[in-house]
C-alpha cells in the first residue's frame, strides 16, 4: 500500500510540477500579447471540458478538466481565420509577434530564477564547487590519487592538459573518465608537480567514476546542531561558515574538526560567517575520548539575503544548462555513455569478479553484469557475507554494501554521513519492513514512513565509495573500527 501511495504521490508531483511550468509558459504568451494590443481570446488553465471561466473584457479565462498545463488563444493566429482586423496577432508586426513567442520560454527561465532564489533565501544543501578553488582537502587511503602521492594542500591548475579554476571543472574531467588515467598537474610549494588519477567507476553508474580519491577543500558550513550539546548552547545555527577556531584560521571541514578536537573541556572562541556578517561565538567542546566535541554536523549549505538569492540563482541556472551541455558533448563524443548518464544500478565489476563472474568471448563482466540473474545472483553473495561480518547489525552491511567497507570503517563503524548511503540503507529497510510477513514484524506491524531518494548531482554522495577490489585473496575480516572522522561530514558525531 505504501509503495502505491508513493506512486501516486510521484505522478501528482510530476503532474503539478509540468501543470505550473506549462500555465507559467502561455502566461507568458498572454502578457507580452495583451502588451502589444493582440486580441486574446481564451486563456485555460488545463485542458479538455471547461469547469469554471470569467470574462474580463474580450478575455475569457477559464478553469478545464485536464490538469495537465494550459493553452492561450490569440485571435488571428490560425491563417483561416485572419480578416482586416489590425488587432489580428498575423497583422502585427513581425518583430511583435517574434516576442509573444519568446515570451513563453522567458518566462520559464524566470520561473526557475525566482525559485532558486526562494531556496537560497531559505537554505539549500548544495555543494558551491563553482566558487571553490581546485584545492585538495584530503586524500582517501588506499586511493589512487594516493598512490600517485598527491596531497592535502596541493592546487590542482590542469586536468588532461586543460586549465581548471574551480572545483567543478576538475569533477567533470575526472568523473568522466572512469578505470582511465586523468593527467593532472599540480602546484607544490611553489613546484609543478605531474600526476594521475584513475578514477573507479561508479557501482550505480555505467560510465560516471569517482574523483580517484580527491576530497575538495571547502570551508566547513554547519548544516546541523545537535540538540543538548555545547554548539546549541553556544548559539550555533545550520548556515554558519566556520572561518577560524581559537584565532587560528580554518580553511577545510578537517582543519575545523582537528581544530576541536585539541581543545576538549577548553572554553574557545570560533568565528563565523551568519548572512554575510562576522560572529564571534564562544563553545567549550564536551571531552569524549580525550577529544573535543561540540555536536554539530558538517557538509554543504548556502542561504543568502535576498539580492544575493537572486544573483546566486541567476548564476546557479547558468551553470546548470553548461553542465547539461557538457554531459550531452560527452554523450555524443562517446566519452560518456546514455546510460552513464542515466544511472544504471548494478554491482561493481570489481566485487563481481571475486564472485566467480569473468569476462570471456562473447561478454565481458560490465555487459554480463546487465542480466538481472547475475546481477542478483553475485549481489546477493556479497550481501550475504557483509551481514557475516557485520551480525546483528544489518544497516552496516547495507552501508557497506553502498558506500564500501572502508568508508563503514572510517566513519568508527557507523553509517557513513552521505546522503546517498544514509537513504539507500532507509529505503532497504523500509522495503524489507514492507515485504516481510506480518508475524515476523512484531508490535503493531506498521510500516517506517516515506523515505525520499537523493541521488547523486552537484549535492554529493560517498565520494571515492566502492565494493571491494578485484584481489583474488579470500574476504577480509573487518578490522577494529578506529576513532577517524567522516572528511565530509566530520564532527557530526559528539
Amino acid at each position: 500500500m505504501t509503495h502505491l501511495t508513493d506512486i501516486l504521490t510521484n505522478i501528482l508531483a510530476f503532474a503539478f510540477a509540468l501543470g505550473v511550468i506549462i500555465v507559467v509558459h502561455e502566461a507568458g504568451h498572454l502578457m507580452v500579447a495583451k502588451a502589444f494590443g493582440v486580441r486574446v481570446l481564451t486563456f485555460s488553465v488545463g485542458f479538455g471540458k471547461r469547469i469554471w471561466a470569467f470574462r474580463r473584457g474580450e478575455t475569457e479565462y477559464r478553469l478545464s478538466a485536464i490538469p495537465l498545463g494550459g493553452y492561450v488563444r490569440l485571435g488571428g493566429e490560425n491563417p483561416d481565420e485572419v480578416s482586416d482586423d489590425p488587432r489580428e496577432f498575423l497583422n502585427k508586426p513581425r518583430w511583435q509577434r517574434i516576442l509573444v513567442y519568446l515570451a513563453g520560454p522567458a518566462m520559464n527561465v524566470i520561473l526557475a530564477i525566482v525559485l532558486f532564489a526562494a531556496l537560497f533565501m531559505v537554505g539549500i544543501e548544495v555543494m558551491n564547487l563553482p566558487d571553490a578553488p581546485p584545492l585538495i582537502g584530503g586524500v582517501e587511503e588506499g586511493s589512487s590519487a594516493a598512490q600517485a602521492g598527491l596531497k592535502r594542500g596541493d592546487l590542482i591548475v590542469a586536468v588532461k592538459g586543460e586549465p581548471v579554476d574551480n572545483w567543478q571543472d576538475v569533477a567533470f574531467a575526472v568523473m568522466g573518465s572512469p578505470e582511465k588515467a586523468v593527467p593532472l598537474t599540480v602546484k607544490r610549494d611553489g613546484q609543478t608537480v605531474q600526476a594521475s588519477v584513475t578514477p573507479r567507476r561508479v557501482r550505480k553508474n555505467d560510465d560516471i567514476g569517482d574523483l580517484g580519491g580527491l576530497v575538495p577543500s571547502l570551508r566547513p558550513q554547519i548544516i546541523q546542531v545537535i540538540a543538548g550539546q555545547p554548539a546549541e548552547a553556544a548559539g550555533f545555527r545550520p548556515g554558519d561558515e566556520v572561518r577560524a577556531v581559537a584565532g587560528r584560521p580554518v580553511v577545510d571541514s578537517q582543519a575545523f574538526v582537528d581544530a576541536i578536537a585539541q581543545h576538549p573541556g577548553q572554553r574557545i572562541e570560533v568565528q563565523v560567517v551568519r548572512d554575510g556578517k562576522p560572529l564571534v561565538l564562544a563553545v567549550t567542546p564536551k571531552d569524549v575520548g580525550g577529544a573535543g566535541k561540540i555536536g554539530v554536523q558538517i557538509g554543504f549549505y548556502q542561504r543568502y539575503g535576498p539580492a544575493r538569492a537572486f544573483v546566486e540563482s541567476v548564476r546557479y541556472n547558468i551553470q546548470t544548462v553548461r553542465d547539461t551541455f557538457k554531459i550531452l558533448g560527452k554523450i555524443f563524443s562517446r566519452e560518456l555513455s546514455p546510460k552513464g548518464a542515466l544511472g544504471l544500478m548494478q554491482l561493481m565489476p570489481a566485487t563481481a569478479q571475486r564472485y566467480g563472474i569473468s569476462a570471456d568471448q562473447r561478454a565481458t563482466i560490465e555487459k554480463k553484469l546487465f542480466d538481472p540473474r547475475i546481477n542478483i545472483a553475485a549481489g546477493s553473495r556479497y550481501l550475504r557475507d557483509l551481514i557475516a561480518m557485520f551480525p546483528g547489525q544489518i544497516e552496516l552491511a547495507l552501508a557497506a554494501y553502498n558506500a564500501g567497507e572502508g568508508a563503514v570503517q572510517r566513519a568508527g563503524n557507523k553509517i557513513p554521513n552521505y546522503k546517498e548511503t544514509q537513504n539507500y540503507v532507509k529505503t532497504v529497510l523500509q522495503l524489507y519492513a514492507h515485504l516481510k510477513p506480518d508475524a515476523s514484524r512484531g508490535g503493531n506491524g506498521r510500516v517506517p514512513g516515506r523515505v525520499r531518494m537523493e541521488l547523486p548531482g552537484n549535492r554529493g554522495g560517498a565520494i571515492g565509495r566502492g565494493n571491494l577490489p578485484g584481489d583474488p585473496r579470500p574476504m577480509p575480516s573487518m578490522p577494529a573500527a578506529e576513532a577517524v572522522a567522516p572528511t565530509t561530514t566530520p564532527d557530526s558525531q559528539p
